[in-house]
């Protein structure tokens, strides 16, 4: 597997991008990244420079998500550029295009036949992958998989091929995020910590990798939409980095398992879409009992995390770090009722809760029934 050489460039972007176009001797360079991203970010003029005389190539992809029509556009582009490196630049649509352009350019055919059938790819790639994110909330700069939605469903591409050579995290990049994306990508590094703390498959290495996330976070939750120092973006995306670090390992759990429809069938933006149920399943997965359990360490194991989580939020009960999601989040103006992002009560059951990625519910401490999610919703609507 890929070791990426992660840069902590806090203004030194270029430095660290001509370093490595320079030690990789090449210059054919391919970059995805937003219609109108580049230029917001201040990536466009902090580049300009490095990338002079290069031959550059850029995919500036329509789509919110990464779909597969956006895939398959970036493969054939990257392919007739022939290009040496994939840059993916912005938040995680970028870079989730970036891994898949750069593992699907070497295995021709339908990449939606990859994708739905998890058919293994079977050549490697030349290419090599730099992410450099603008937003602190994905983590998707370090991981080896990559959302891709196909006619409004989701799927993952999950491949060692997909894991970057490099990433290089500068904080400057993401002062032009609004304070309402600020809150968001914050709320899904949030989520993902938490998450992964509590998935079935953590370890003790991802769990202090997802430790030190929530410690950067915790003091920064609650100013995330007032005025940020670069020292805080600084914190932030460090945090979602970390965070990244950690769902590599033990991949997401309930909470997002639940919200991909949200996104794809009601434009609910992901952060929030994962937020709308953390607090519930912060809940559900502490009453957790012998029947319902889904950890092989035991009931114990998982109540006693979940309350390490609690302190690490600064909070001395699960029940007062749920009361105090509840009420930050709503500090910032955001609802958590379904109602309000246009979803209506009859379609819960019919459209939404058939809609739960199994496979990532698999990971929760505790198992989840239809009933239970029906629950769960209703009680948010």
């Amino acid at each position: 597997m890929t070791q990426t050489q992660v840069y902590y460039a806090s203004g030194r972007t270029a430095e660290y991008l001509s370093k490595i176009i320079h030690d990789l001797d090449v210059h054919r360079i391919f970059i995805v990244t937003g219609t109108n991203l580049y230029s917001l970010s201040g990536a466009k003029q902090v580049l300009e420079k490095t990338l002079e005389g290069l031959d550059v190539k850029y995919y500036h992809y329509p789509s919110p998500n990464p779909t597969i029509e956006d895939i398959r556009d970036s493969v054939e582009k990257s392919r007739a550029h022939n290009s040496q490196i994939i840059i993916g630049l912005g938040g995680g649509t970028a870079m989730d295009i970036a891994k898949a352009t750069r593992a699907f350019v070497p295995n021709l055919g339908n990449p939606a036949d990859y994708i739905i059938n998890k058919n293994p790819f079977s050549n490697p790639s030349q290419q090599t992958l730099v992410q450099i994110p603008t937003t602190s909330g994905t983590g998707s700069e370090i991981t080896q998989f990559a959302v891709v939605y196909i006619e409004g469903t989701k799927y993952s591409l999950d491949d060692p091929l997909l894991k970057a050579g490099y990433c290089i995290l500068d904080p400057q990049l993401t002062t032009s995020m609004t304070p309402k994306l600020t809150v968001v990508t914050a709320l899904d590094a949030l989520s993902q910590a938490i998450e992964s703390f509590w998935s079935i498959k953590s370890t003790e290495e991802s769990r202090t990798s997802s430790m030190e996330a929530l410690k950067l976070i915790a003091p920064r939750f609650e100013k995330l939409a007032s005025e940020l120092t670069l020292e805080d973006r600084d914190a932030l995306l460090t945090a979602s980095h970390l965070a990244g670090q950690a769902i590599g390992v033990t991949r997401t759990t309930a909470a997002h398992a639940i919200s991909y429809s949200l996104t794809s069938k009601y434009d609910v933006p992901h952060g929030l879409a994962v937020a709308l149920t953390l607090p519930s399943f912060f809940n559900f997965n502490y009453e957790v009992d012998a029947e319902s359990n889904q950890d092989p360490r035991g009931v114990k194991f998982v109540r006693e995390h979940i309350e390490i989580i609690a302190k690490s939020l600064e909070t001395d009960s699960v029940n007062e770090c749920v009361n105090w999601l509840k009420t930050t989040i709503d500090s910032f103006g955001i609802s958590l009722r379904l109602r309000d992002y246009g979803i209506e009560q009859d379609i819960i059951e019919n459209v939404i809760v058939p809609s739960f990625n199994e496979e990532r519910g698999k990971n929760n401490p505790r198992k989840v029934t239809k009933d239970d999610l029906t629950k769960i919703l209703l009680e948010i609507w």
